[in-house]
């Protein structure tokens, strides 16, 4: 009894693979089955044909191959789309590594040349405007050296030598780098060769180190006017305002700005606020009656021409502009 039992486990075991087995094809056989087109049932032979043949009467089951050629060819289609696509995956990626590098490459390069430019031009360059952090260390006889060299550049403005005053200013600062006069006289010099990027620069450090008085704030803004930099100008020349709001300099200055910018109708209330407060300047009545031209008011340029021959009768440039408003 015992050994009956053992057999009929052991061969329980063993037919449970093969059974299962059995039902997958089973299963898979109704799938495929259930999913086979339809077909068409062929009409009995007729008794013509019958008597002809005097053959048995047979069913005859057709396939509908029509179903068959549509799904393959909708398989193909997609197929083909599927691998359309994923070339075009490839070729984008592909593309896209070969920019990424070419990129890398690119901005390695260009990093290296910007990294040599830099040093060269540290080099090349000796900015005196970064001088400053060097602690001032000189005795009396760096001071007495310091007077004579202030003096010589002086006297080399006053002479229109203006290189020659660049020098000595120079020297100066590579002896006391805290002596923010030099700067201001170094700025005066660039303005007078016009190089006014590097009279910008002498007046900002000044401006910087908050010992900028009006003085120095309206020559920074001329020289910034003369840069064609007027958004900056006007920033410094609303400085001097606040300062002083009676600054007839500054107000004049604000209009030329204006000018650059082509506001001409705030540009025309600067220079009469100007001439306001300083009537008597030839200059700041011509501003104002070039943008009353400007503006079209004939009778506000005559008014302001008038006044000018008044105080300058030999004025010729007022004189034509007088002349010509007149004919009109």
């Amino acid at each position: 009894m015992f050994c009956g039992l053992y057999f009929k486990k052991i061969m329980s075991y063993t037919l449970i693979p093969q059974l299962i087995v059995i039902a997958s094809v089973v299963v898979l056989v109704v799938i495929v089955l259930r999913r086979l087109p339809a077909t068409k049932k062929i009409q009995p032979v007729g008794k013509e044909e019958k008597e002809k043949g005097d053959q048995p009467r047979k069913r005859i089951f057709k396939l509908r191959s029509e179903k068959f050629d549509k799904a393959r060819n909708l398989s193909r289609k997609r197929v083909q789309a599927a691998a359309e696509s994923l070339g075009s995956i490839f070729m984008w990626a592909k593309s896209r590594f070969k920019r990424d590098r070419k990129k890398k490459r690119e901005d390695v390069v260009k990093e290296n040349v910007v990294g040599a430019k830099r040093e060269i031009k540290k080099k090349r360059d000796v900015d005196v405007f970064k001088t400053l952090k060097v602690e001032p260390m000189f005795t009396e006889k760096d001071r007495t050296k310091i007077r004579n060299l202030v003096w010589e550049a002086r006297k080399a403005v006053k002479k229109r030598e203006y290189t020659r005053a660049e020098k000595f200013y120079v020297k100066i600062i590579s002896i006391d780098p805290r002596n923010l006069d030099v700067y201001k006289g170094l700025g005066e010099v660039y303005t007078k060769q016009g190089n006014f990027s590097d009279a910008a620069k002498a007046y900002k450090h000044v401006v910087r180190q908050g010992s900028a008085d009006e003085k120095i704030l309206l020559a920074l803004g001329e020289v910034l006017i003369k840069k064609k930099a007027f958004s900056e100008a006007m920033d410094f020349l609303k400085r001097v305002i606040k300062l002083n709001e009676k600054s007839a300099p500054g107000y004049a200055l604000l209009g030329q700005t204006y000018r650059g910018m082509r506001l001409d109708k705030e540009a025309l209330k600067m220079f009469e606020t100007s001439v306001g407060l300083d009537s008597k300047n030839v200059s700041y009545l011509m501003f104002l009656v070039e943008a009353a031209e400007k503006r079209g008011l004939d009778v506000i340029a005559k008014m302001n021409l008038n006044k000018i021959l008044e105080l300058e009768p030999e004025n010729e440039k007022a004189k034509e502009k007088l002349d010509r408003l007149l004919a009109k």
